[in-house]
């Protein structure tokens, strides 16, 4: 048997003399790729905004500008304003009569007082006002011709944004109805450890684990968009 010599493994000596250089454009250049990675990597991470699941959901934040329709009803409503002094609501109402009944109210109360006014216009589906499946409505279009479920979640929304509450306490929700087997959209509120849900078929303000029917696909306010998954069911 030959007797077993040693390999020595030749590795490239580093000069005594010279330290490795890192080009600051290098670095940039790092950078740069490490923040795309991690802005794309936390883009599908569970949001952690909301300390309370909605519908009992898992939720994933998106980019805002994935839904023109929600930017086209926020520009028109910078363009035709109905919050201001004089502007007329219905035969009886005007804004100024409508922000004066709302003075004193708050939590509850303020929600169904901005519910039930709303809910006074009648239901009119996309396809009689304005021959199309789906078309959403801003405030201004919604008192001419009234609208559909979400054109009822959008007036709400920023009547109470225009009242003073916090946006981040809001969501317009599009959901399924299991119940009723049809596409739904409702108002959520983030209110007291809860999620309350203002919606055009009821004047009940209802906590959302009364409406277990309810299966949100996404929700969103002027901030930011979520989407919507259903956790996996435990065995008890």
């Amino acid at each position: 048997m030959l007797p077993v010599r040693s390999v020595p493994v030749s590795c490239p000596a580093r000069s005594p003399l010279r330290s490795p250089v890192i080009r600051p454009q290098r670095i940039a250049c790092i950078t740069v790729c490490l923040i795309i990675f991690l802005a794309g990597l936390f883009s599908f991470l569970p949001a952690q905004a909301a300390s309370i699941p909605l519908f009992g959901t898992v939720e994933f934040r998106r980019p805002l500008d994935s839904l023109p329709a929600w930017a086209e009803v926020r520009r028109m409503n910078e363009l035709e304003l109905i919050f201001v002094s004089g502007k007329v609501f219905t035969r009886t109402a005007t804004w100024d009569s409508f922000k004066q009944g709302a003075q004193g109210k708050s939590g509850m109360g303020l929600l169904r007082y901005v519910n039930t006014f709303w809910n006074r216009f009648p239901y009119r589906e996309d396809i009689t006002n304005w021959g199309k499946a789906d078309y959403w409505v801003w405030p201004n279009l919604f008192l001419k011709k009234s609208g559909d479920c979400e054109d009822y979640a959008i007036v709400k929304y920023f009547t109470l944004k225009e009242l003073g509450m916090d946006t981040d306490k809001l969501r317009i929700v599009v959901l399924r109805d299991t119940l009723r087997r049809l596409s739904h959209a409702v108002l959520a509120v983030y209110m007291d450890n809860d999620i309350v849900i203002l919606d055009n078929i009821s004047n009940a303000i209802l906590p959302q684990g009364r409406l277990r029917h309810y299966v949100p696909q996404f929700s969103f306010n002027e901030k930011s968009r979520w989407a919507h998954m259903r956790g996996k069911k435990t065995n008890e």
